[in-house]
């Protein structure tokens, strides 16, 4: 991973700013992740990477602690079908963050902004009538 290249006072700052944001609905916390990184000096790619990497300890422990609350549950056909279900997942996950990580190198997130504000606007405009 490459090192910021910002002084740690600027990063802080960013990262304080970001972190509050995420209070506001609506906010992606992987978002708010990538564009801290990119304030710290990280590269698109890298802060990316990052806010993926990021996400695994919180999905694997939600994950053990869904499986270990409901084990009395599963039986040889659950647990079959969430084998299935989570290698699946796993495999249209892993094609899809490589391909985000692949559209970041050479392109920005103005396409991502704009998607986030129009279906913003969008979610107004029916939740309000």
């Amino acid at each position: 991973m490459r090192t910021p290249t910002r002084s740690h006072g600027a990063s802080r700052s960013s990262s304080a700013s970001l972190r509050s944001s995420r209070l506001v609905p609506g906010t992606s916390r992987s978002g708010a992740t990538i564009i801290g990184g990119i304030c710290a000096g990280l590269d698109r790619r890298t802060s990316t990477e990052f806010s993926f990497l990021l996400a695994l300890p919180v999905l694997v422990a939600a994950t053990a602690y869904t499986l270990l609350k409901h084990a009395a549950l599963l039986d040889s056909q659950m647990l079959t079908l969430l084998l299935g279900g989570f290698l699946v997942s796993f495999l249209s996950s892993w094609a899809v963050i490589r391909w985000l990580i692949r559209y970041v190198r050479s392109h920005s997130f103005k396409v991502f902004a704009a998607y986030r504000i129009v279906f913003g606007a969008v979610m107004l405009y029916i939740f309000r009538h």
